[in-house]
């Protein structure tokens, strides 16, 4: 055999995807031409590695039946040797494991070897976790209504036979060098009904999409509103005091306006009753109005825990872990309604306006929302080779995250128009 020449071409194409690692495919076609030398073409696609948190991950496995995994999930000895695998063990170095998890009563019920068949899921930024898994049910245990798999396996995040809320975990195991990798995907939700068959197909997504696209109402939040007059033992408006309503935070009062300009001092504020009283009278004419900058982040914590506390009342409520990683706080002003609108679409408009993006992330048998800074356009990679104006044709085509004139974008939606009864008259301070 002719042994080939040690240069050849390499073509490389960089794109701005964010990988999961640092390791990437490496693909050589080789073809029956008889090329003009001993030189052939290598293809060899490189992305760049803008952040290690940020996965684009899609896993499908087809697991082996019993017998062949069993060592690998066997603890260490006490000299810290690791179990030999089998030699069938050696030939695959993933499998997974399935639970039934029922953190109302600290339980995780596996399914047992002979069980699962095939699994698969999705899990990548501002997007749920969605799983898939195909149940081995030839004895039809997992359809017999006189066995507890029967209504654990049903849709929804709770079991009104037990009164329990139940999910699936997944536990992936990789037999690495001399030992174990593991990574648990907790808390999935059953999202479809299962059909009575051979096998058993189950699908679904996780715990915090399932609470946070409940169809409920939540409280708008309201950064700036006007004011309504007390009125008096008379019927007839007040000139001095004021009724704070609809504001998101009433413990305080931030900015107070009256006709539109700014008063630092002649009034007090009354937090229990939520009355502003001034020393003076006010022009039964003039708008005046309270404006309370909201935190981003505390709104959107906020929104996590009312979603929880929509729950029904049979069911345990379990705060869930939101997390900003080095991302600093910003605030709005402006109505930002809720109504009519699920709750993580809310959390969308103010996660863009930070910019951020989140990832649903394990931690330990639970999930976190972990929001992180949005990459931007201009942030990614840039190449060092321009090329010349002929040799380019047609449009690019680059997906921005975002822009650098909006990493400060604030929520607006205007829902009230003042005009001021006087005009406003602005002097210079001379120093």
């Amino acid at each position: 055999m002719t042994g080939l020449d040690t240069h050849f071409p390499i073509k490389l194409k960089v794109t701005r995807r964010r990988p999961l690692d640092f390791k990437f495919l490496l693909k050589l076609e080789v073809t029956r031409r008889r090329p003009l030398d001993f030189k052939f073409p290598l293809k060899l696609k490189i992305a760049y590695t803008t952040n290690t948190w940020c996965p684009s991950f899609k896993l499908k496995l087809k697991i082996r039946q019993p017998g062949y995994f069993d060592t690998l999930f066997k603890p260490f000895s006490i000299d810290g040797v690791p179990t030999i695998p089998s030699r069938a063990e050696k030939k695959s170095f993933t499998t997974v494991r399935v639970f039934l998890q029922l953190p109302d009563s600290g339980q995780e019920i596996y399914v047992g070897n002979g069980g699962p068949k095939e699994i698969g899921y999705e899990w990548g930024l501002n997007q749920e976790i969605l799983w898939n898994m195909k149940l081995i049910n030839f004895d039809k245990k997992f359809l017999d209504p006189s066995q507890e798999w029967y209504y654990a396996l049903q849709e929804d995040i709770y079991d009104p036979h037990y009164s329990r809320r139940k999910f699936i975990k997944f536990e992936i195991c990789s037999w690495v060098g001399n030992k174990k990798e593991y990574f648990v995907l907790p808390r999935l939700v059953i999202k479809e009904n299962p059909d009575a068959d051979e096998y058993l197909t189950l699908s679904g997504w996780d715990e915090l999409t399932e609470i946070t696209t409940q169809k409920i109402h939540l409280p708008s939040f309201c950064g700036m509103k006007a004011l309504t007059r007390i009125a008096n033992e008379d019927g007839t408006p007040s000139d001095t005091q004021f009724y704070v309503n609809s504001l998101t935070n009433i413990t305080y009062i931030e900015e107070l306006y009256v006709n539109f300009q700014r008063v630092y001092s002649g009034w007090s504020y009354n937090s229990s009753t939520r009355i502003i009283t001034f020393s003076t009278a006010i022009n039964q004419k003039y708008v005046v109005f309270v404006r309370n900058k909201i935190s981003k982040q505390k709104a959107i914590e906020s929104i996590c825990r009312q979603c929880v506390d929509k729950f029904p009342q049979n069911i345990t409520k379990e705060y869930f872990d939101v997390r900003f990683n080095n991302l600093s706080d910003s605030y709005f002003t402006s109505t930002l309604s809720t109504f009519n609108t699920i709750p993580r679409d809310s959390m969308n408009k103010i996660k863009n306006s930070m910019p951020a993006d989140y990832l649903i992330k394990p931690i330990g048998n639970k999930l976190s929302y972990q929001f992180f800074p949005k990459i931007l356009g201009n942030e990614y990679p840039a190449p060092k080779i321009n090329f010349h104006q002929s040799l380019f044709r047609g449009k690019p085509q680059i997906k921005k995250s975002s822009v650098r004139a909006y990493t400060e974008g604030d929520l607006r939606r205007y829902s009230e128009v003042y005009d001021a009864y006087e005009a406003i008259t602005v002097t210079k301070a001379v120093s």
